[in-house]
């Protein structure tokens, strides 16, 4: 899990209140920013391929008529 590559301690005892330090807090933030950047590339890269296959499929298909 990722949490637990942040700390150790934040997967045990589920469900009950911790004590989280400043430097856990940052931690965190920097592991959810870190996500946050991983998706907006992932989501790029996936725009990007729809948009090659898009455009692929539409060229071909503008061949196929004769254009």
């Amino acid at each position: 899990m990722i949490i637990t590559k942040v700390h150790p301690t934040l997967n045990e005892l589920c469900g009950i209140s911790k004590n989280i330090s400043d430097s856990i807090l940052a931690k965190l933030n920097s592991t959810v920013e870190s996500l946050k950047a991983e998706k907006q590339t992932q989501l790029e890269k996936v725009n990007i391929t729809i948009n090659v296959v898009v455009t692929s499929g539409s060229y071909y298909a503008n061949l196929s008529n004769g254009i």
